[in-house]
């Protein structure tokens, strides 16, 4: 969040009519910005477009090793607009070793304790299930 706060603090006076005019900087997040994202919001859509950017090149250094079929954001991204998938996909396409979709893309806003949890039990009933002298 402090990074998007920076960013919004060099590129506010280019957005005066910006949405985010109206929230505290110091409260900021990237929720926000997505939620602004969607409704139109030009700065936040200048936002969003260099966060697609930036993640376009970090998911490229990882699906050239590991080559997913998909690619799964959790968290705060998880709330991404239509416009962030538009935006990485495009950049992505940039890359000249890329079609227009490499690889799926899945925005899962399950908490990180939830997942965390399911993981648990699962792993939990399979050390179980494993060992029949637990549960004759």
């Amino acid at each position: 969040d402090e990074y998007l706060r920076k960013q919004v603090a060099a590129m506010i006076g280019a957005h005066p009519d910006s949405m985010l005019n109206n929230l505290r900087l110091d409260e900021l997040t990237v929720r926000d910005v997505f939620h602004l994202s969607a409704r139109g919001d030009g700065l936040a859509r200048a936002l969003v477009a260099e966060l697609a950017r930036t993640f376009s090149v970090a998911i490229r250094n990882i699906t050239l090793v590991f080559d997913p079929e998909t690619v799964v954001f959790h968290g705060d991204y998880a709330n991404a607009d239509d416009f962030f998938q538009e935006e990485l996909f495009r950049h992505l396409s940039g890359f000249r070793y890329y079609g227009q979709r490499p690889f799926s893309l899945e925005l899962d806003p399950t908490p990180i304790e939830t997942l965390n949890l399911r993981g648990a039990y699962a792993l939990l009933l399979e050390m179980f299930f494993q060992d029949p002298s637990l549960y004759t």
